[in-house]
């Protein structure tokens, strides 16, 4: 019997499948549209360069990574966003700055993002990729891939709020102290959380459960205009405008050879603490963005599994290792937040330490 090269490429995956067949990895990966459509097309879905062997490997790989590595940053980032949130809420002079609005604002999309995006993919490696939340209901599958989406973004949109802030409170000190109030932070923040959530609805719109059960594109087209959308959004100009601003201000404070009184002096520690995370999150998330739009537009990536199994899961735990660590820098960069985040933790001392805290609060 004559069989032509398309029908191999057909019976090549089937082989694959019944060989794998007790792999909840790989029957969920024929479940997926690519998968299918792969089949129905005759084109092979698998990279004829790579063996069964090296799939297993690459996919133990990327599990033993979100077990470990994804597991202690959703710990991590967890403890380190709820005591950031804790420290800005109990110390008295904090309250009052928008600083302490920005802080909240990206401690609470950071805890979205971890526990949309990253718990995601631990709870799938923990089970063998037998359960996915985002592919139960046609609501879980919009409403989880948006929020994902929103928090990553929202998260990014703060950084370069608060490089602004920075920018402002250092080259235009006067106007600062009249104009930016904890009242005008409340403001930016929910008009950058609502326009991100209008920009998103695209992603509710074009996501769903597709005929495969599991959640995917029902209007492909406009899923892949929204990954530049996305990129854009999440990572070019958040990062151009951080970077620009946090130049600005080294280029500012390096020039600012003395500093009086003590307001100086903790502005140049929020500013410097401040620079330093934003630094760090621009760092962590432009990776993930390169490698998409590269993968976007260059083949020989997009056919490359080794680079996109392993490579993605290392990108991504990046992205969401620099959503987690932002208390840690707070206190490894900023002195008075250090000292703030004792006087909180000193609040559980029955020794008068309450009376103490809310006089001697001080600002980051």
């Amino acid at each position: 019997m004559h069989i032509d090269k398309t029908q191999s490429y057909v019976y090549t995956n089937l082989v694959v499948f019944y060989i794998c067949s007790t792999s909840s990895r790989i029957e969920w990966l024929r479940s997926t549209s690519k998968m299918a459509t792969a089949i129905e097309s005759g084109t092979s879905y698998f990279s004829t360069t790579t063996s069964l062997y090296d799939y297993d490997t690459l996919y133990k790989t990327e599990d033993l990574l979100y077990q470990t590595i994804g597991t202690i940053t959703l710990f991590i980032g967890t403890v380190g966003h709820i005591l950031s949130i804790i420290t800005v809420m109990l110390t008295k002079t904090m309250r009052t700055q928008s600083t302490s609005i920005y802080i909240i604002a990206m401690s609470l999309a950071g805890l979205a993002t971890l526990y949309t995006g990253l718990l995601r993919h631990v709870i799938l490696v923990f089970s063998n990729w037998e359960i996915d939340i985002r592919s139960m209901s046609q609501i879980s599958c919009k409403l989880q891939t948006m929020v994902t989406y929103l928090s990553l973004q929202y998260f990014a949109w703060i950084q370069a709020t608060i490089a602004v802030d920075r920018f402002i409170a250092v080259w235009f000190p006067i106007k600062y102290k009249t104009a930016c109030s904890w009242k005008l932070g409340l403001l930016v923040v929910v008009i950058e959380l609502v326009a991100a959530a209008a920009l998103n609805s695209l992603v509710y719109v074009g996501k769903g459960i597709t005929d495969s059960g599991h959640c995917g594109e029902l209007k492909e087209k406009l899923i892949t205009d929204y990954f530049y959308v996305d990129l854009f959004s999440f990572s070019l100009v958040p990062a151009t405008i951080t970077i620009i601003c946090n130049s600005l201000l080294l280029y500012r404070l390096s020039r600012t050879t003395k500093v009086s009184g003590s307001k100086d002096k903790r502005l140049r520690a929020l500013t410097v603490m401040l620079t330093v995370v934003n630094a760090v999150f621009v760092v962590t998330t432009l990776p993930v963005s390169i490698y998409y739009l590269v993968h976007q537009n260059v083949d020989s990536v997009k056919n490359n599994d080794r680079v996109t199994i392993v490579g993605v899961a290392c990108f991504h735990l990046l992205q969401y290792f620099g959503t987690a660590v932002t208390f840690f820098l707070y206190c490894i960069t900023g002195t008075q937040f250090r000292e703030s985040l004792k006087q909180v933790f000193s609040v559980c001392v029955p020794s008068g330490q309450l009376s103490r805290f809310g006089t001697e609060s001080t600002v980051i």
